[in-house]
């Protein structure tokens, strides 16, 4: 029996922190905001899997600055050497309208040119096994990045090509992957002198075999090649994908002359039922714990260092297959099949783009750290004090600046799915005392709580200043702060525009 879930009032969970409520965060629309971290997926209308036309007024209200879409070969090139690119250029063009910049994924084959039937359609008729094909990629590309000169400069090579389902006819292959980039990215840049490519695209994420399959490409081909690198993230605990990892990463690209490269999440979502035979099957999703997940990672996404971010995906599309007419439906959407309707992820989405509406680095110029509240010092024994102490060793923190403004996120990593477990083993929302240290270059000067599930902004009033060492640092502390499984936010008032 699925378990019902509702966000709670910060004041229910922390009476104890004096919340007052400002009111509701004032949202702006991606015309309104002049650049953020945020991506919105918009893959698979080369397949005509959803409507454009109806899901397009809801991209302005969430505020994206990058849209990723699938360029379509097969689409676009349905007689030998005749291009047709309409159904794209609307598609680039609306979001152009709405200052959302485009960035183009050059994938998937077309069967025009493919040897056989690949098993996956063109999805995987990947165009490097004899002279023809070759040609004709490299022919579409001369095309497709002189077509959008002075629109698109962002073109990613492929899609998951560490996996069997989007490579083929033969099984994935770093090294053959390298050949692709290597036929691609100069044509690129030839036709469109602007153009950056993204190349890695691995579904792998940077865990598990993510790093032997980047390292193989790079081995494989020349990284100057490249401007880019994705990753894709799927993880029921996004937290599990830590510093060390991005550590590797680093040192990795170091050896091949490219440390210093931009990394992108370039797809990562979450569903709102137990989908089948899909990222993240096979677990009792929840419309709920998509609004958590979709906070938790992209927090996760900047602190390791991701310049861009994106959630997939905009709709709640259905792959078809085009020989049996069998529909497989997703649920990774922030609007819902069949009537585009908003779900609740579609709100926090809008309140995390007008959060992160600027230019946003991580920061430690004011640091959390958490404590234990007073009355936990006052009335806990030595044994229970150690796991309230415990409780915030848990705690996710991630230390942000936008425009200048601190935006502090906490939270507690739990297991999403204990709502179903047994009573005993579920999360439950705990306080503690925050306590925010600057060194009198980044004191706070009206702090508020941002719960971005609800968009609802929150003053605390069980606050006090102390200094350890007068005229060298100034700390503030926060009583009572509320403690959930998804990221709340610290910030300026000032910053939200009140």
């Amino acid at each position: 029996m699925e378990m019902i879930e509702k966000f709670q009032d910060l004041k229910e969970i922390s009476p104890g922190a004096k919340l007052e409520v400002v009111g509701k965060m004032p949202i702006k629309t991606s015309t309104q905001i002049a650049r953020s971290p945020l991506s919105i997926g918009c893959e698979t209308l080369d397949r005509d899997f959803w409507d454009w036309e109806k899901a397009f007024p809801y991209i302005k209200q969430i505020g994206p600055k990058w849209a990723r879409i699938q360029t379509g070969w097969a689409k676009t090139e349905q007689v030998k050497g005749v291009y047709d690119f309409a159904w794209l250029d609307k598609i680039v063009n609306d979001l152009l309208s709405v200052n959302i910049t485009p960035w183009l994924s050059c994938s998937y084959g077309n069967l025009l040119y493919a040897e056989g039937e690949p098993s996956n359609g063109s999805t995987n008729a990947v165009p490097i096994w004899n002279q023809e094909q070759r040609d004709a990629w490299q022919a579409y590309i001369a095309k497709l990045a002189e077509h959008y000169k002075g629109r698109v400069k962002y073109f990613e090579v492929w899609n998951e090509p560490d996996i069997d389902a989007f490579w083929g006819p033969k099984k994935s292959c770093p090294a053959d992957y390298a050949k692709l980039v290597k036929l691609t990215s100069p044509v690129l840049r030839m036709h469109n002198p602007d153009a950056k490519v993204i190349a890695g695209v691995i579904a792998y994420s940077i865990r598990y075999c993510g790093f032997s399959f980047l390292d193989g490409m790079l081995k494989s081909c020349s990284p100057s090649d490249i401007d880019i690198i994705t990753f894709h993230s799927y993880d029921p605990c996004p937290e599990l994908l830590s510093n060390l990892e991005i550590e590797k990463l680093r040192d990795m690209l170091s050896r091949h002359g490219i440390g210093d490269i931009p990394i992108w999440q370039g797809e990562g979502g979450c569903p709102t039922v137990m989908p089948r035979n899909q990222a993240l099957s096979g677990q009792p999703w929840n419309e709920h714990k998509q609004v958590k997940m979709l906070l938790r990672n992209a927090f996760m996404d900047i602190e390791h260092g991701a310049t861009v971010t994106s959630y997939f995906h905009l709709y709640d599309f259905a792959y078809v297959n085009r020989k049996t007419g069998d529909r497989l439906p997703t649920y990774y959407g922030l609007l819902r099949h069949p009537d585009y309707t908003p779900k609740p992820s579609f709100y926090a989405y809008q309140a995390l783009s007008t959060l992160l509406g600027g230019d946003v680095k991580r920061s430690v110029r004011i640091f959390p750290s958490l404590h234990k509240n007073d009355w936990e010092r006052e009335q806990l024994s030595p044994w229970d004090a150690v796991e309230h102490d415990h409780n915030r060793q848990r705690i996710q923190r991630v230390s942000l600046e936008r425009d200048g403004y601190p935006l502090i996120a906490w939270w507690c990593p739990a297991n999403p799915h204990q709502p179903e477990l047994k009573e005993c083993e579920r999360f439950k929302p705990f306080t503690a005392k925050m306590m925010l240290t600057s060194l009198n270059d980044g004191e706070f000067k009206d702090p508020v709580i941002v719960n971005l599930a609800t968009q609802t902004v929150y003053r605390p009033g069980n606050t006090g200043a102390i200094s350890h060492w007068e005229g060298f640092d100034k700390t503030l502390v926060i009583n009572d702060v509320p403690v959930l499984d998804y990221p709340l936010v610290l910030t300026e008032a000032a910053a939200l525009g009140l």
